[in-house]
C-alpha cells in the first residue's frame, strides 16, 4: 500500500512522490495494543496472565514477518517465505496466541456470571 505527497517547490513546480507503506505494521500494532489492553478491561488475575500469554505470543511472529519485511514481501500467507529459524517463531507465536485465547475461552465458560 503507498499514499501520496505532493510537494510545491519555491518555484512553483509541483511534485507527487509514492511514499510505501506496509499495512500489515497497522494490523501488527492493533494486535498488540488490543492485547495488551484486555489485561485492563477484566482484572481477574488468569485472564490478565492470559492476555499476557497473547501479548508475547504477538512478539514472535512479528520478528519473523521482519524478515519477509526486509526483502520487500508485505503480503504472505504462511510460513512458506520464511527461513526454518524464523518459521519455528512463527509458529510458535501463534500456538502461545492460541494457548492465551483457549486459556481466556476456559475462564469465561467456567465463571459465567461470577465477574
Amino acid at each position: 500500500m503507498s499514499y501520496w505527497v505532493l510537494k510545491k517547490a519555491k518555484n512553483g513546480k509541483r511534485s507527487l512522490y509514492a511514499v510505501d507503506f506496509p499495512i500489515q505494521i497497522i494490523l501488527v500494532i492493533i494486535g498488540l495494543l488490543a492485547a495488551g489492553g484486555l489485561r485492563y478491561l477484566n482484572p481477574n488475575k488468569l485472564v490478565g496472565d492470559s492476555t499476557g500469554i497473547i501479548f508475547i505470543g504477538f512478539l514472535p511472529i512479528l520478528i519473523s514477518k521482519s524478515s519477509l519485511f526486509k526483502k520487500r514481501t508485505w503480503f504472505s500467507w504462511g510460513s512458506k517465505f520464511m527461513s526454518k529459524p524464523f518459521r519455528v517463531l512463527y509458529v510458535l507465536g501463534y500456538i502461545l496466541i492460541g494457548i492465551g485465547f483457549s486459556t481466556i475461552i476456559t475462564i469465561a465458560l467456567a465463571f459465567r456470571g461470577k465477574f
